[in-house]
């Protein structure tokens, strides 16, 4: 039987040290849900609690379980995902496509609010300052980067760019992207799609050609598995769809989950570390 779905008490806010540490969104890949990723985190995240608290978060959608899933945690569901499924009929009108996307990112705000909300309760105090995705969840740590980076130049051109009050996502300074694949989803659906992301409406699945001019340049983390059947994948989110000089690449020896050998493990958080660092999250 999977472990219960609360991540904390409030009882111990005076005994975790974590709770006024720097946050990082964790989202988990399609087909899982918050308590797999927890204990598919097992390793990583103890070795991220000396400078940073994870806050998991639950997706909004029901899913089929992920392939690799059922042979583990069975028992685990309810399964969810982030983004829409690539088997649903694709909407016709365009009044249909903005009904769509502003539902999904109502939804996916909602979701990490609401796993905001439960870490204030317990204590947590410390900013939002990054996301750690994995597969899908991945996808959208890049996706909400990028709608930030949007936002920011496209005010900045206006001489009104004021950090931290460009949309209601988190003002986020770097991800982590762990088996991550572009494209990357637009999350206004009240402004303007840039050319070479998807709306929201689109299935996770869904392709679009990146642009030179809309590469996503905040600072990312890439961990790749060297035996991963999507490697291909990955590496093109890295190549194409990221602006260079802005990311960081670890390849391991794995396939499709996140390393817990002890050199893997470190290798991630040490640059994790460097991020911070670098962005001015951490002194």
């Amino acid at each position: 039987m999977p472990p219960s779905a609360e991540f904390g008490s409030a009882d111990g806010a005076d005994r975790d040290p974590t709770l006024h540490y720097p946050r990082i969104l964790a989202l988990h890949g399609g087909g899982t849900n918050a308590v797999i990723f927890k204990t598919q985190c097992r390793v990583l995240e103890p070795a991220l609690n000396s400078r940073f608290r994870l806050v998991y978060v639950q997706a909004p959608f029901p899913s089929q379980p992920g392939p690799d899933v059922l042979s583990v945690y069975k028992e685990w569901g309810p399964f969810k995902a982030w983004l829409v499924p690539a088997n649903l009929p694709a909407p016709q009108t365009a009044a249909d496509k903005s009904r769509i996307a502003k539902d999904v990112v109502g939804k996916l705000n909602h979701a990490i609010a609401a796993a905001l909300s439960a870490d204030d309760l317990l204590g947590a105090t410390g900013p939002v300052v990054a996301a750690l995705g994995f597969s899908q969840g991945a996808k959208l740590a890049a996706s909400i980067l990028m709608t930030e980076q949007t936002h920011r130049r496209r005010l900045a051109d206006q001489g009104l760019y004021s950090a931290g009050l460009t949309t209601s996502w988190p003002d986020l300074r770097f991800a982590v992207l762990m088996a991550g694949r572009g494209p990357f989803i637009w999350l206004d659906p009240e402004s303007e799609t840039p050319e070479g992301m998807l709306e929201a409406w689109h299935p996770w699945s869904a392709q679009v050609e990146p642009v030179e001019e809309n590469l996503l340049a905040l600072p990312t983390l890439h961990v790749h598995g060297l035996k991963d059947v999507g490697l291909e994948f990955h590496r093109r989110m890295l190549d194409k769809f990221c602006a260079p000089g802005s990311t960081t690449l670890i390849e391991w020896d794995g396939d499709h989950r996140l390393p817990i050998k002890s050199k893997d493990v470190r290798d991630v958080v040490d640059q994790v570390v460097a991020l911070g660092r670098a962005t001015g999250v951490l002194d």
